[in-house]
């Protein structure tokens, strides 16, 4: 199963896919990305987000492969917009959409220590603009 979990920042994106996926799954996460490059998940350079950007976008191409192939893969993707919500479906993908209240997600942000341009990265993910990894991707994603 191809599973894409998408929902704004600090709404538990993440905390689902590691509830739900089985050891062996593919798991694709910019965060975690970003942190094996040496970065900073909440805060990284713009080089080492660029780095992560591109290998995300290989990483979903070669684990699309592999889905087709059996293998569960869980994609955690902030706001895709809808031409690459129809791609993830068209590859047998199913959208998992999380969200919870600004006012939940501001709290959690807060206490979690984000940096403080998370809280507009919240509030464009409500009000439906796009934001994140496709947006930052322009389209590029496989």
């Amino acid at each position: 199963m191809l599973t894409i979990v998408t929902g704004p920042p600090c709404v538990g994106k993440t905390t689902y896919v590691r509830q739900h996926a089985e050891p062996g799954d593919i798991i694709i996460d910019l965060d975690d990305l970003i942190t094996a490059l040496g970065g900073n998940s909440h805060d990284p350079s713009p080089a080492v987000l660029r780095v992560a950007q591109a290998a995300r976008v290989t990483a979903i191409r070669s684990a699309t492969i592999c889905h087709r192939d059996g293998a569960p893969v869980w994609v955690i993707d902030t706001s895709p917009p809808a031409w690459l919500r129809a791609r993830y479906r068209a590859s047998g993908g199913q959208i998992i959409e999380l969200t919870d209240t600004a006012g939940v997600l501001h709290q959690r942000a807060a206490d979690a220590g984000r940096p403080a341009r998370i809280h507009k990265v919240i509030d464009d993910c409500l009000a439906g603009r796009r934001t994140g990894d496709a947006a930052a991707a322009g389209g590029r994603i496989w």
